[in-house]
């Protein structure tokens, strides 16, 4: 008997973790097919980049020689082996940014495991791992996934430190929240999520000894994190961006100038307004479109419903750090579907939960589990594909790089390069590119040749099928030489 019994516990942790292997192997496996070696550029990676390129010389968080403090300093810090590796190679990039998808596929995995078991588990993970908008920002230097890996691991983190308090473990979490709000301003959601999840219902035993574990947890990420914010206060970014600092985004009517007046009640309805249409598209639509139609504000008000009921159920870290961030998103000062990476994950296993809690006295377990594998797939299923890639992405990059191998050959090293995407043009050509963001936007006030002429460039970038195109047009109308490529023009002024 006691042979048996010692096979039995032998095996048990074996059986524990084979769906973890198993799963890791058909992720990695996969890696094979999604890891693009091309780049769909968007400024925030490319700041990134340039950031952890300036780390590598030594000259600090900085960008074309300026200071550059807006972001956290994770996401540069993480570029920095593959662009000490194997230098601009965005199929290095891409798949070390993957690796951390696989990551939160894994832990995302493990967090519901126990609540709805392993088989809806499993597709829980491979849902999350195959969503068209999570596979576009594992290849795209993106802080989102990492940034959702290393929240998924500090709420496991805050789990595993409540089953046994000590001021080890409060270490411990300290750590892993710290280092997931380093990667993610937004992961300081964690905070009052882990302070929610020890104290709740508040004033119950509000004992000292209750308090100390999360006052620990708020030291150790104070202690980390406190340097950098002293950092970014001392050096404020410099250049034009679009946002000057979180608070002056956040607070202010004009998120680039933290003199212009404060964002009244006008402002922030219309924030509220506009942030959630976006979003009950996004999360009834699997991060697929900007505008809802009719199935998609069912669709989010189930989820945000389910989200609901498991929190009535367990007030834990992952349930209050959900909540809290759809309240940030509420009312941020920005729209992507990217920003809802995080809550969307854990939304999907929150849905299949909250189906096996609703049929708990209706069904034999193996019909819930089908059932709520259902309802899931109906969910997304019909929003996966194969090719997971923005529509048009390719092609552009193909003119990009085509543009840029003309600019090599005409720019002197002397010569002044401006460009509407400046930083995503200064990774590709490796010198420095100054940023005309107006004219991406293409509402800059009055005659964009007045800013081209007032910096005294020699050579500008553009995507002519944006609101930059317009410079490309006067651009001709003025007699310059502009060198066209699909999407892209290279002007010499």
């Amino acid at each position: 008997m006691t042979g048996a019994g010692s096979i039995s516990s032998e095996r048990r942790p074996t059986r524990r973790w084979l769906p973890v292997c198993l799963l890791l192997g058909a992720t990695a496996t996969s890696l094979a097919w999604s890891v693009q070696r091309w780049w769909d550029p968007r400024a925030d990676a490319a700041h990134y980049i340039l950031v952890a390129q300036s780390l590598l010389r030594g000259d600090g968080f900085a960008v074309n020689g300026q200071p550059f403090t807006i972001r956290p300093p994770g996401m540069s810090l993480l570029l920095v082996p593959p662009l000490a590796a194997r230098g601009v190679d965005f199929g290095a990039i891409n798949l070390w940014v993957s690796l951390f998808g696989i990551l939160a596929t894994l832990l995302l995995f493990v967090e519901f495991r126990d609540r709805v078991g392993v088989p809806l588990a499993c597709l829980v993970a491979a849902l999350a791992w195959l969503n068209p908008e999570l596979q576009r920002l594992c290849n795209g230097a993106m802080s989102d996934v990492p940034g959702t890996a290393l929240a998924l691991l500090a709420i496991a983190v805050a789990a595993w430190a409540k089953r046994g308090e000590s001021p080890h473990r409060d270490l411990v979490t300290g750590l892993a929240v710290a280092a997931a709000i380093h990667v993610r301003a937004s992961n300081l959601a964690l905070l009052p999520a882990l302070l929610l999840d020890r104290l709740w219902p508040l004033g119950r035993d509000a004992t000292a000894r209750r308090l100390l574990g999360p006052a620990g947890v708020l030291a150790v990420v104070v202690l980390l994190y406190g340097p950098w914010m002293v950092y970014a206060a001392r050096h404020p970014t410099q250049g034009d961006h679009r946002v000057h600092d979180y608070q002056t985004a956040f607070l202010n009517a004009d998120s680039t100038d933290p003199e212009s007046a404060r964002a009244g009640t006008q402002v922030l309805g219309e924030r509220l307004r506009a942030n959630v249409t976006f979003y009950a598209a996004q999360l009834g639509s699997g991060l697929e479109r900007n505008e809802p139609v009719a199935r998609d504000w069912a669709i989010s008000l189930a989820v945000l419903a389910a989200l609901a009921a498991v929190l009535a159920r367990r007030r834990g870290v992952l349930e209050w750090y959900a909540w809290i961030s759809i309240a940030i998103l509420a009312v941020y000062f920005t729209r992507s579907p990217r920003l809802l990476l995080p809550v969307f994950v854990l939304a999907i296993g929150a849905v299949g939960e909250a189906v096996l809690i609703a049929t708990s006295r209706l069904a034999r377990p193996e019909a819930r589990v089908v059932l709520a594998a259902a309802v899931l797939l109906a969910w997304l299923g019909p929003h996966l594909r194969a090719d997971f890639a923005r529509a048009g992405a390719r092609a552009e990059w193909d003119d990009l790089e085509q543009a840029m191998r003309r600019v090599r050959e005409v720019a002197a090293p002397s010569s002044r390069i401006g460009g509407d995407l400046g930083a995503a043009y200064a990774v590709l050509l490796g010198r420095p590119v100054e940023e005309l963001r107006g004219l991406r936007r293409g509402d800059e006030p009055g005659d964009p040749v007045e800013t081209i002429e007032q910096r005294n460039l020699d050579l500008v970038i553009v995507r002519t099928g944006r609101g930059s195109g317009r410079v490309a047009r006067r651009a001709a109308q003025l007699g310059k030489e502009v060198d066209r490529f699909g999407t892209y023009a290279v002007i010499r002024w």
